[in-house]
């Protein structure tokens, strides 16, 4: 056989022949090696990797031995299994990705769920505290003996009108936000006398408020020609002086201040209340949202978000500074002499 030209390519083909018969398509090479050596003679070169199965070498004579390789099992299966593999992975990670998304959106109607929850049970209670106070003082002013005497009359009179005050304040910090959204409207520019707004809410809130409240004014630079819209800012200001006696002792000192350049002027709102945590400074202004503070239960969440809305319709902005503990500083910012549109 060592005088007659190896046909590795008839080899090749019986051996194809062979596989084929018992049920075997698995690609292979054949490769022949000098006898007791790894140098190769010829092989078909097949491409076959060369880290694939191998066969014992078979003795052709005295000179050459010939073996067979195939690709690994778990190659072949791998790659068999590939298109599979790709789309299995792609349906999976889809399936993911819509699990993920529900779980968001199951979440997201949890929590907004809980709000809408809270929102109702609170305006329940703050409702009900100021209609229950008012209605009991009228049922004491029916009682003939309560009505003999004046002073008493006058202080039941004074805790109604105060309680209904009260209940006039929760409803407009619910009409002022969620109608005033609903319908888009913008700021009704008018010039007004800054000043007397200001110390009309003052006196308001010196007569009205259960704590002793010392107002300081800083108004020594205040200019002519200030617009703004005479319901909502007038309200944006209420609302700031409100947290402001809510938030602090039963001694409450607020500072109110205007000042001014050129272009735009602003109303500072400082107290010496509890301050807010500067973790949640940056949600303040989000609708619903409250502080957390175990001695404040009532209040609906809608007080802050209403004086950024009135801040934004008078293309303005509105600031807060505040120290835990020491207080807080809120500051609206809006354009001077700005014609309505």
């Amino acid at each position: 056989m060592s005088d007659t030209p190896l046909n590795i390519s008839l080899l090749d083909s019986i051996y194809t022949r062979v596989l084929e018969d018992n049920g075997i398509y698995s690609p292979f090479e054949l490769i022949v090696y000098r006898m007791h050596t790894d140098s190769v003679i010829q092989s078909t070169n097949h491409s076959v990797m060369r880290y694939g199965q191998r066969t014992r070498r078979k003795e052709l004579d005295l000179n050459m031995e010939i073996q067979a390789m195939y690709k690994s099992h778990i190659a072949l299966i791998l790659q068999k299994m590939l298109l599979f593999i790709i789309l299995s992975a792609m349906v999976t990670g889809l399936i993911i990705m819509m699990l993920s998304y529900q779980l968001r959106i199951i979440t997201r109607q949890k929590r907004i769920e809980k709000v809408r929850q809270d929102f109702i049970d609170s305006m329940t209670h703050e409702l009900r505290h100021p209609l229950q106070g008012a209605l009991s003082m009228a049922e004491i002013l029916e009682n003939p003996t309560f009505a003999e005497n004046p002073e008493r009359v006058s202080n039941a009179i004074s805790r109604i009108k105060h309680n209904l005050f009260n209940l006039s304040k929760l409803l407009d910090s619910i009409v002022q936000k969620s109608y005033s959204e609903k319908l888009q409207q913008g700021a009704e520019w008018q010039e007004g006398n800054l000043q007397e707004m200001l110390n009309d809410l003052i006196a308001s809130f010196m007569l009205l408020s259960d704590k002793e409240i010392k107002f300081t004014t800083h108004f020594e630079h205040m200019k002519s020609g200030y617009c703004y819209d005479p319901v909502h800012f007038p309200n944006a200001v209420k609302n700031l002086i409100d947290n402001a006696v809510k938030y602090s002792s039963e001694t409450v000192e607020i500072t109110i201040s205007v000042v001014s350049n050129e272009n735009e002027f602003s109303v500072i709102v400082s107290d010496n209340g509890i301050g807010i945590p500067k973790e949640e400074i940056p949600r303040i202004f989000d609708k619903f949202y409250k502080v957390h503070n175990p001695r404040i239960k009532h209040g609906f969440g809608l007080g802050l978000s209403y004086v950024k809305w009135v801040a934004e319709i008078h293309l303005g902005s509105v600031n807060v500074q505040s120290r835990y503990g020491k207080g807080s500083e809120f500051i609206i910012t809006t354009p001077i002499l700005i014609e309505k549109a």
